[in-house]
């Protein structure tokens, strides 16, 4: 039980790690936004496709969240709120298989986020 136990916190760290490089790309990304012209040639079609690699990167945050959680609810069970809203707002579906699927649907979101970013700054530079 303890090796799990050691397995679900590195993993929680692990997560918990990720939200960091999530945010400052984030920054970057909202930063590149408020310089782009929109008045220019290419100027919308780079407006709006850094948009969506911003809403992509903001699912990959909430898609995190909803990884970590059964985790922590794993490991702090006997923490588990009384107000109503908290528990809407912390519940997830339990499960090594639901973790596993939100850690794809992460993993997605981030590539289509990257990928979006990197057509964005091409098209910035094309036009």
């Amino acid at each position: 039980m303890d090796r799990e136990l050691e397995y679900i916190k590195l993993k929680v760290d692990w997560y918990k790690s990720i939200y960091p490089w999530y945010l400052a790309i984030l920054a970057g990304q909202v930063a590149f936004l408020r310089t782009i012209d929109v008045e220019e040639g290419g100027g919308m079609w780079v407006y709006y496709t850094i948009v969506v690699s911003i809403l992509f990167l903001s699912l990959a945050l909430v898609f995190t969240w909803q990884a970590s959680l059964p985790l922590i609810h794993r490991l702090e069970s006997a923490y588990e709120p009384n107000n109503i809203f908290l528990k809407k707002l912390l519940w997830t579906p339990q499960g090594d298989k639901w973790e596993a699927v939100f850690a794809s649907l992460t993993g997605a979101c981030f590539g289509f986020s990257i990928s979006t970013f990197i057509v964005a700054l091409c098209i910035n530079v094309l036009l």
